[in-house]
């Protein structure tokens, strides 16, 4: 294939050259030459190719990035290190490898978390000799089905951000049951704990439930000014 091709504009009489893609065997955007001789405007496309000049054109270098990323033959240790140099420049904020400890629904994460028998935080609480009663894991697991699962869906665990959980506090804080402050941070507990626990054994990157705002508790409160 040619290393560029002329051609023409209906709006124009100049010639137009397409230079080829070496990654993608395509040839790019049309760029004027400024004139509609021939001869001319085939020394202009050479020169551009001889100085590179064509590569100078707008976006040019970031198109050709592009390309090569879909090109290339990638393997998990350099999607990582991309994933890194985007997270550097502000760009991503978190993502999930295929491969990642975290690339599991978070709803599926909770079920296991909240299963007695299986929950890895479970048997960390036994090995400590701290009491959890088979009732209390009962009940969130039932939280996870009733408000967490059809709020969450098929998110994962490694996809979950501040702005979902936010999202989440403010719909428990629209439902009619539970009524109470109460209630309602104990249903939101059922995911931040286990996304707590998450973090603090290194499978997801950071504890993202760090300053969340809760239901303020007035029974609570009157409760403690009573007992004063």
């Amino acid at each position: 294939m040619p290393d560029f091709i002329l051609s023409t504009r209906a709006q124009s009489s100049n010639l137009y050259v397409s230079f080829i893609n070496p990654l993608t065997k395509k040839y790019g955007t049309k760029r004027s030459t400024g004139t509609s001789d021939r001869k001319e405007a085939e020394k202009i496309a050479y020169k551009w190719l001889l100085t590179d000049e064509y590569n100078k054109t707008p976006d040019t270098s970031q198109r050709n990035l592009l390309n090569a990323i879909r090109l290339a033959d990638f393997t998990l240790t350099d999607a990582h290190e991309i994933i890194e140099m985007l997270k550097t420049k502000g760009l991503v904020s978190s993502a999930v490898m295929v491969n990642d400890k975290a690339n599991v629904p978070f709803i599926t994460f909770l079920e296991n978390f909240w299963n007695y028998d299986n929950s890895p935080y479970v048997k960390e609480k036994l090995r400590k000799k701290h009491s959890i009663h088979k009732r209390y894991v009962a009940r969130e697991s039932g939280a996870v089905k009733n408000y967490l699962k059809p709020f969450f869906k098929d998110i994962t665990l490694g996809s979950i951000t501040r702005e979902h959980l936010n999202n989440f506090i403010n719909t428990v804080g629209d439902l009619e049951k539970p009524a109470s402050a109460k209630g309602k941070n104990s249903v939101i507990n059922t995911g931040t704990l286990a996304l707590k626990w998450a973090a603090r054994n290194e499978i997801i990157e950071k504890d993202i439930t760090d300053a969340l705002v809760f239901y303020h508790d007035e029974e609570r409160k009157e409760k403690s000014l009573r007992q004063n």
